[in-house]
């Protein structure tokens, strides 16, 4: 947004000013171009430290839910089994026994 604007005001300036004054605007512009580039590498760098602390707090508690996730899930898997097997021990109950 900045550098669009800026380029935009060197522009117009560069259309109606002297040779000097082009030449300002255009040190400005490259003034405000690398104190954007700054700006930009310095909020990265944040950025990227915080999604390490983050990494770093949130990791190992991610890593617990996914095992307490597999281990509820094994349980309930078991469960099913556990009920399909009754259900079927039931059902052949009923059933007369198989003629050899």
């Amino acid at each position: 947004m900045k550098r669009a604007l800026l380029a935009s005001i060197a522009a117009f300036l560069l259309t109606s000013c002297t040779p000097a004054d082009q030449e300002r605007a255009n040190q400005r512009a490259r003034e405000a171009g690398r104190e954007i580039k700054h700006e930009a590498e310095h909020a990265s760098e944040e950025i990227k430290h915080g999604a390490q602390e983050l990494d770093r707090k949130a990791g190992p508690k991610l890593d617990q839910a996914g095992r307490e996730i597999k281990e509820e899930t094994h349980r309930a898997a078991e469960k099913v089994k556990e009920r399909a097997n009754r259900i079927q021990g039931k059902d052949r109950s009923d059933e007369p026994p198989p003629q050899r």
